[in-house]
C-alpha cells in the first residue's frame, strides 16, 4: 500500500519510498564492496517480503545506487514462494 501511495503522489510517502531505497542501496552497495565483487558482473536479488509490489521507484533508485559502485550489478526482486 505504501508504494501506491507514494506512486500515487503522496510526499510523505514518497519521502518514506526514497529512505527505503537509500537504505537498501546502501545495503546492497556495502555488500557488494565487501565481497569484492564490484567489479564482477553480479546478480543481487532480495527476497524480502517488504519489496513486494515495490512501485515504480524502488527497483529503479536502488539500480542506479548500485550501477555507481558496480556497474554490472544487476538488481532484481524475486517474490518468495512458500
Amino acid at each position: 500500500m505504501l508504494f501506491e501511495v507514494a506512486d500515487g503522489g503522496d510526499s510523505i510517502a514518497a519521502e518514506v519510498v526514497d529512505r527505503l531505497s537509500e537504505k537498501i542501496g546502501l545495503l546492497a552497495t556495502v555488500t557488494l564492496r565487501r565481497l569484492g565483487l564490484v567489479d564482477e558482473p553480479r546478480r543481487w536479488s532480495s527476497v524480502v517480503g517488504v519489496l513486494t509490489g515495490a512501485g515504480r521507484r524502488l527497483v529503479p533508485d536502488i539500480r542506479r545506487r548500485c550501477a555507481k559502485v558496480s556497474p554490472e550489478v544487476d538488481v532484481r526482486i524475486v517474490v518468495a514462494r512458500r
